[in-house]
């Protein structure tokens, strides 16, 4: 089977301003429990400053109505989401590890989308999709070094996952290069990479503007393009089989945020969430490497599916 991307499915979650006060609440409320794990919260830092601008939205009946306000306003209300979905998982026990990675994602400015508050923030939250999946109760920040960024557990067996965010551009091979070292290790049972390309899309696919309501995601294309960039450095097409150094790599799974403002209602907020998932197995997906390939791709994916955003698809690779 080689590789073959799946069919876009452009679908949105509309948010109305109306929520905003409501979410405005939470992301508070997810502040005073980073608080209590004693994670400092700078109050003129992103955090608090998102809190208050999501009240401002409420109480004007609707978003800004500038591009480069409502450009600002989208990494508010994504930046808000996000943090109340990591804070919706975080155990009641203080992890050292989950403690000291939250401490540098609260960092940073709005709107400042790389760097390494950013990577950090889509540490945590892919940590919290692994949470929300519901298959598999163990998840466990390593961290650091040549260590993957999470370990989930199955019974006796150890699947690590490691996350990257690259800036701007994507390096595939350095990616999967650098990714592949952090998951081999012989008390692993094959491991996962997750990539963002959040920030390796355009500026006005990242976030766009038109008029009427969402028909389509131009990021589509691009999403599926840069996977294929990662899947090369991982499964050989001419050969049919995935590279030797790679056979310890189960999944693939990226996945993009972006937002679409309507010009005529700028009492909504479209975010889109597009996610793919490559699975790499031997002979056929039904045999126990395709199981745990499957079950692997399939814990991440689920988690999306939990947080209420939808997929882009998922496919195997067989070699």
């Amino acid at each position: 089977m080689t590789y073959s991307p799946p069919p876009a499915i452009s679908e949105s979650r509309r948010l109305g301003v109306e929520m905003m006060a409501g979410l405005a609440g939470q992301l508070e409320e997810a502040l005073g429990e980073f608080e209590a794990w004693g994670i400092r919260i700078n109050m003129l830092g992103r955090l608090p400053a998102c809190v208050s601008e999501l009240r401002r939205f409420a109480d004007a009946g609707q978003f800004p109505d500038g591009r480069r306000e409502l450009k600002r306003a989208a990494h508010v209300v994504r930046d808000a989401q996000e943090f109340v979905e990591i804070a919706n998982v975080l155990p009641e026990t203080r992890l050292r590890p989950l403690a000291d990675s939250l401490q540098q994602a609260v960092a940073g400015q709005v709107g400042a989308e790389s760097g390494p508050a950013a990577q950090f923030q889509s540490e945590l939250w892919v940590g919290s999709m692994i949470a929300q999946s519901g298959r598999w109760t163990a998840v466990i920040t390593d961290g650091g070094g040549k260590r993957p960024d999470f370990i989930v557990q199955n019974g006796t067996y150890l699947y690590p996952i490691e996350v990257k965010r690259p800036v701007s551009t994507l390096n595939a091979v350095d990616i999967v290069d650098r990714a592949g070292r952090q998951l081999r290790g012989s008390r692993y049972h094959g491991g996962g990479i997750v990539v963002d390309l959040s920030d390796c899309l355009p500026e006005d696919v990242a976030i766009r503007f038109g008029r009427g309501q969402p028909t389509g995601n131009p990021a589509d294309e691009n999403i599926l393009q840069l996977t294929g960039e990662l899947n090369h450095q991982i499964y050989d097409e001419d050969r049919g089989r995935i590279h030797q150094r790679r056979i310890h790599i189960f999944a693939l799974l990226t996945f993009a945020r972006t937002i679409y403002w309507d010009l005529d209602d700028l009492q909504q907020i479209y975010l889109f969430r597009k996610v793919v998932t490559v699975e790499y197995y031997r002979g056929s997906p039904n045999n126990l490497r395709g199981h745990r390939a499957r079950a692997l791709a399939e814990t991440v994916h689920q988690g999306i599916t939990v947080a209420g955003h939808q997929d882009l698809g998922q496919f195997g690779v067989q070699f």
